[in-house]
């Protein structure tokens, strides 16, 4: 009898050993499995990136060629479309503006104030746009995105620059070329008031346009002004705004799904 009792006891214990043993190697697969979703739908999401940068690039030629044939107005929605991070290059725009000022090709004078309006509206806006976006990504609906953007060495960076010009940031981010986009992301990412940065940036919006439109005037007999101005600021623009966002928006996305994929979010 103490025999077949201790037989069962042992035959117990190895049976609860197994069962745990199995509990744990289903939680390990459960784990992996979770980890292997993400891993795919990041490589989804990477794959579609050619797709959409071709869209994008599609999308820019259109652009460009609508606001260079067709009414004001379509420079207006091109500024726009450079605040939604559109790459189209504000500066090849406006000196392509002052080229066409300078060959006398608008009809009146009420033709180059709405010309002129239009298009100083569409800089101070484009900024504007690109100021909330960078509101967005720390306290709206994009933060998710961008999860340790905030406390990232490069916002420190930012909000130490936003610190050291304070209310004049709206007016100083117009005079960087090419890093105009991130300097706008980065004010509203940390913290910069609204009203400031927007009298900022209407003031030195004066400045800047005055500038590029001067250049336009000593580019007017080019065969075509705003390639001319494109290739000036071609490599400022295809750092700070298209390579730097691109960075920033890749990384957010693979720290989201390496968070999702850890076995602490698990």
């Amino acid at each position: 009898r103490n025999l077949r009792n201790l037989r069962r006891r042992t035959i117990g214990r190895q049976g609860s050993i197994s069962n745990r043993g199995s509990i744990c190697g289903s939680n390990n697969n459960r784990r992996s499995g979770r980890s292997g979703r993400s891993g795919k739908r990041l490589e989804t999401k990477v794959k579609a990136l050619p797709v959409a940068l071709g869209s994008i690039q599609n999308f820019t030629a259109w652009l460009s060629t609508q606001a260079l044939t067709g009414p004001p107005h379509m420079y207006f929605l091109y500024l726009l479309a450079a605040g939604f991070g559109i790459p189209v290059s504000e500066d090849a725009l406006v000196v392509w503006v002052g080229a066409k000022l300078a060959l006398n090709q608008f009809q009146s004078f009420t033709q180059v104030a709405t010309v002129l309006a239009m298009v100083y509206a569409g800089v101070v806006l484009s900024d504007m746009i690109t100021y909330f976006i960078g509101v967005l990504m720390t306290r709206g609906i994009l933060s998710k995105f961008f999860p340790n953007w905030a406390t990232s060495a490069t916002a420190s960076k930012a909000k130490r620059q936003v610190e050291r010009w304070g209310s004049r940031i709206g007016m100083m981010q117009r005079f960087f070329l090419g890093f105009r986009g991130p300097l706008c992301l980065c004010a509203g990412a940390v913290g910069a008031k609204p009203l400031p940065f927007f009298l900022g940036s209407a003031t030195g919006a004066l400045f800047t346009m005055s500038i590029q439109i001067f250049v336009g005037h000593l580019l007017k007999n080019t065969p075509n002004a705003y390639l001319a101005a494109l290739g000036l600021v071609a490599v400022p623009n295809l750092i700070g705004n298209i390579l730097g966002p691109m960075v920033v928006t890749l990384s957010g996305i693979i720290l989201k799904y390496k968070k999702k994929g850890s076995p602490a979010s698990s």
